[in-house]
């Protein structure tokens, strides 16, 4: 029994990547504002955040290939303010000149034109 649930939940993967409110994820696409919104897992490639009021909201696990945030909205989320980048996917996101000392982004996925030019780079303190 304990293989079989430990197979599960392997498969499964890492639970806080999943879950986001498809009411919040209505919201923000239709408004400007989705202050502490669930997004955890949302796919929001291509939806356009610039200038949205997302502060405070969990992206963990989200996808954010194309979505114009920029550096001061992933800030002000939770996981911005926490620190903890892990399991999003910021391919394609510059990163250039920012600071990214003691940041997680264990999980997090990069690629090709991910910018990481003159970015700063150190494991937690």
């Amino acid at each position: 029994m304990k293989k079989l649930l430990l197979t599960l939940a392997l498969l499964a993967g890492p639970a806080s990547v999943y879950g986001y409110k498809d009411a919040d994820l209505e919201k923000l696409k239709t408004t400007n504002a989705c202050k502490g919104c669930d997004l955890k897992g949302a796919n929001l490639t291509n939806v356009s955040l610039g200038g949205k009021d997302i502060k405070d909201a969990n992206i963990s696990g989200a996808k954010l290939q194309g979505s114009a945030i920029t550096w001061g909205q992933i800030l002000s989320t939770k996981n911005g303010k926490d620190k903890n980048l892990q399991w999003i996917d910021f391919s394609g996101f510059d990163f250039s000149g920012k600071d990214l000392t003691g940041f997680n982004l264990r999980g997090a996925r990069f690629d090709n034109k991910t910018n990481f030019k003159d970015a700063i780079l150190r494991a937690y303190p």
